[in-house]
């Protein structure tokens, strides 16, 4: 487990946007969290490039949960099927829920699914959240909910809640099979509007997840995802985050 994806911070005192790859995990957890001890929310996202328990990535996210203790740790290209009559053990990839729940179990942690594992019983986004955080679901609109995304008003005891938004930006949907380039802009649009409403409300806001842009080249016009990095830059722009 030693690749982060992108986080981004976004509040109404300022912005903060850091792309990191390629480090290792106690490096990162530092970068992400400095030196503090026990203050603050710690968040953690891993694009598992499927084979969560085939290839026994899961037993690297339980380390992980164990060594760092996170409050947040989003699971991305799980790919799971929903499957309410299948019983336990049958298939890697189709569970009903109360057997994935108990097939990802990581003691101290409840699971979350997004939308559309109800709804178009598939997802390929899940999210751990430490059994001591208080956190609400918030809910998208119709035209969203199977957008690989999880939405969350975060927050416990006496400190100020915030909007989480934990996400995976497809290159070809799951739920529609979609994935041409007018597909790709359209999803992309739909989930930084999703952020636009988040950040409207007055609280801080964190966006976190796999947006599958290159930083690096989204200011050349030769890029073959620009207009994808453009939706991201307008987004940035309006939050005064993008530079």
């Amino acid at each position: 487990v030693n690749n982060f994806t992108q986080t981004s911070q976004f509040s109404k005192t300022g912005c903060r946007l850091n792309w990191i790859s390629g480090l290792s995990i106690n490096k990162i957890v530092k970068i992400i969290n400095g030196n503090r001890r026990n203050l603050g929310y710690k968040y953690f996202s891993w694009n598992c490039d499927r084979g969560l328990l085939s290839k026994n990535k899961l037993d690297d996210i339980k380390l992980f949960a164990d060594r760092h203790k996170p409050h947040f740790m989003a699971i991305s290209e799980v790919n799971l099927t929903r499957n309410e009559t299948i019983e336990n053990g049958i298939s890697f990839s189709e569970f009903s829920t109360e057997n994935a729940k108990e097939t990802f179990k990581i003691e101290g942690y409840r699971l979350i699914f997004p939308a559309s594992w109800q709804i178009y019983n598939k997802a390929r986004i899940i999210v751990y959240i430490n059994d001591q955080i208080k956190a609400k679901v918030i809910n998208v609109l119709q035209d969203e909910d199977y957008l690989q995304q999880i939405s969350l008003e975060v927050g416990f005891g006496k400190v100020k809640t915030h909007n989480v938004n934990f996400y995976y930006r497809e290159w070809k949907s799951l739920i529609t099979g979609e994935n041409s380039s007018e597909a790709q802009e359209r999803e992309f649009s739909k989930l930084t509007n999703i952020w636009r409403r988040l950040t409207a409300e007055p609280k801080d806001f964190i966006a976190l997840g796999d947006t599958n842009i290159d930083m690096f080249k989204m200011e050349d016009p030769t890029y073959a995802q620009r207009n994808l990095a453009d939706i991201l830059k307008d987004f940035l722009m309006e939050e005064s985050c993008y530079q």
